[in-house]
């Protein structure tokens, strides 16, 4: 479990992140790989904020894009110029 905001940021390598629940701001970017996270819970209060140049965005596979979930209490940032999104449950 993420007990704060989580901060990512990489040039180079794809970033994986995985979680009992999201519950905290999670902001990851990156300009060449991809931006995967895994949680037992799909989150209901969460607001998506997606952007890849060059790649696809799969959000539990219902959301291609931004996306408000809910109330949208939770931000989500994700950010990638070459690389996929995606997010599923475990």
């Amino acid at each position: 479990k993420i007990n704060g905001a989580l901060n990512t940021k990489t040039d180079s390598g794809d970033v994986f992140i995985s979680t009992s629940e999201i519950s905290k701001d999670i902001f990851s970017k990156t300009f060449s790989g991809d931006i995967k996270i895994e949680t037992e819970k799909e989150p209901t209060d969460v607001q998506f904020e997606v952007s890849t140049f060059s790649g696809d965005v799969n959000l539990f596979d219902k959301y291609q894009n931004n996306a408000l979930v809910g109330k949208g209490i939770v931000l989500i940032q994700l950010e990638t110029d070459s690389g996929d999104i995606t997010a599923t449950n475990k």
